[in-house]
């Protein structure tokens, strides 16, 4: 029972809908649905940096409390949701690049997030610290 109910938690996230949105200074994001129903509209919020925002409203935590025994399991998920999840942001937005993280924490949770490669932005995980518990992994188009 415990399977059918993660699987029928992980839907949105395996078959991903995403949405564009402007904002107040008209730059482009990129939403995944399932997170940001919250926010309905963006056109009066002025976001100064992009890549931060997106990558903050755009993550799904997949598993909690990991542990190491499940750790290479969590991974190989992870690695195919989020390979997934690139594909579909490409095939939404052919003339958009994107990157996809998976962060696996053995003793916390296994997250997934993406954002826009912007020229002009760093990419999330470049402006964050570094993490030694945490695991991540990147894939672009």
């Amino acid at each position: 029972m415990d399977f059918y109910r993660k699987y029928m938690e992980l839907l949105p996230t395996i078959y991903p809908q995403f949405r564009s949105a402007i904002t107040k200074n008209g730059k482009e994001l990129i939403l995944l649905i399932e997170n940001t129903q919250s926010i309905k509209d963006l056109s009066n919020v002025e976001v100064d940096d992009c890549s931060e925002f997106e990558a903050l409203e755009n993550h799904v935590h997949l598993f909690d409390k990991v542990g190491k025994k499940n750790k290479d399991n969590v991974t190989i998920v992870g690695t195919a949701i989020a390979k997934n999840m690139l594909e579909s942001l490409k095939t939404a937005f052919p003339d958009k690049k994107f990157v996809v993280y998976l962060e696996v924490n053995i003793k916390d949770s296994v997250i997934i997030r993406f954002h826009q490669i912007r020229e002009k932005e760093p990419l999330y995980f470049e402006m964050v610290q570094s993490y030694k518990e945490i695991e991540i992994f990147e894939f672009m188009n």
